[in-house]
C-alpha cells in the first residue's frame, strides 16, 4: 500500500485501493479501542474512532520510516511516544529493551559510528 503513495495522485484506481486500506486499518484499530472502553481498559470518554485514526497514522509512518532504514531504537521511541500521546504516559510505561534483532541492513543508533 505505502509503495503506491506516489501513484495515488495520478491513478484513481490505486487511490481507491489505498483509501480503502487506510480506512480498514483505522476501523480495525477503532474496534479494538471500543472494546477497550467496554472492558474498562480505557476511560468511558475515550474516542475509539479518533484513537483508531491516530494508531493507523502511526503504523503508516512507521512503515515509511522503516523502509527509509530508520534505526530500530528510533522506531521504538516513536511507538512509545505515540502510545503516550494516545493513551497517556502511564500506558507507555518505561522504555522496553528490544526483544528482536534489527532488520537486515538496519543499525541501532547506538551501533552507528
Amino acid at each position: 500500500m505505502l509503495t503506491a503513495s506516489s501513484d495515488v495522485v495520478a491513478e484513481p484506481e490505486i487511490r481507491a485501493l489505498v483509501v480503502e486500506a487506510i480506512a480498514g486499518v483505522d476501523e480495525a484499530f477503532a474496534g479494538l479501542f471500543a472494546r477497550a472502553v467496554e472492558t474498562g481498559e480505557l476511560p468511558a470518554g475515550a474516542d475509539p474512532a479518533r484513537l483508531g485514526r491516530m494508531a493507523g497514522a502511526t503504523i503508516h509512518s512507521l512503515a515509511v520510516r522503516a523502509r527509509a532504514r530508520t534505526a530500530r531504537d528510533e522506531l521504538e521511541t516513536l511507538i512509545e511516544d505515540a502510545v503516550a500521546t494516545m493513551l497517556g504516559p502511564a500506558a507507555a510505561g518505561p522504555p522496553a529493551p528490544s526483544r528482536r534483532g534489527n532488520a537486515p541492513g538496519v543499525e541501532r543508533k547506538s551501533e552507528r559510528r
